[in-house]
């Protein structure tokens, strides 16, 4: 368990909404679509705190730089977040580890030192269905935790969605 020691919970803090629109009006040029979905999932992580952990952000349109965008704004917003890029997800171990090995969540975790953690879902329609609902399943207030084979115990993630 010395593997995640120093993880915390953290307190969702509010994101700075203007700060955000004006960087995202510099930064990425038309996308108005995608800011305005973007910008309305932050105003509900700021006004609803119980539900700060489930930020969640889709677009389906391929190649219009929903990355860049998404990036941008957790930058702006001075918001940690992990990056996991989906078209390199083969199957669940790559994403929750094997008895070897501790898998993207248990590093990213780690990386961040904190068990409450918006996940930056890139590529998401690249992956398989398998692991497209085994991610979705985290965001369900009844999955408080996931299972680590790696350190062979239940580990309790609050974990926000941004897919892209």
């Amino acid at each position: 368990m010395n593997y995640l020691m120093h993880c915390h919970t953290s307190i969702p803090k509010q994101i700075d909404l203007e700060k955000v629109k004006n960087t995202l009006n510099i930064t990425h040029c038309g996308l108005k679509e995608v800011k305005e979905t973007l910008l309305n999932a932050f105003y509900q992580y700021n006004h609803t705190p119980e539900l700060a952990s489930h930020l969640m952000f889709y677009s389906p349109l391929c190649g219009i730089g929903k990355t860049s965008v998404a990036i941008d704004a957790c930058k702006a917003g001075d918001l940690d977040f992990v990056r996991i890029n989906c078209a390199q997800i083969n199957d669940l171990s790559d994403l929750y580890g094997t008895s070897l090995t501790p898998g993207l969540l248990l590093s990213k975790i780690k990386e961040l030192k904190t068990t409450t953690i918006p996940i930056l879902l890139d590529e998401f329609e690249k992956c398989h269905v398998s692991i497209q609902n085994s991610l979705l399943n985290l965001t369900d207030t009844s999955n408080a935790s996931f299972y680590s084979p790696y350190l062979e115990t239940n580990i309790p993630i609050q974990c926000g969605l941004i897919i892209v």
